[in-house]
């Protein structure tokens, strides 16, 4: 995900609706770093 600069998830409801939304990585690779590092986590 590190080269990526958008995620993109998309589902399809009960009822047959199709809905695709497109997030923006930005910060996501400092932001996780972070978490990681106040959680004392590695991985």
């Amino acid at each position: 995900m590190r080269k990526s600069t958008q995620a993109k998830v998309t589902a399809t409801s009960v009822r047959g609706t199709k809905t695709i939304d497109t997030f923006s990585l930005n910060g996501f690779s400092d932001a996780y770093e972070a978490a990681k590092k106040k959680c004392n986590f590695s991985s």
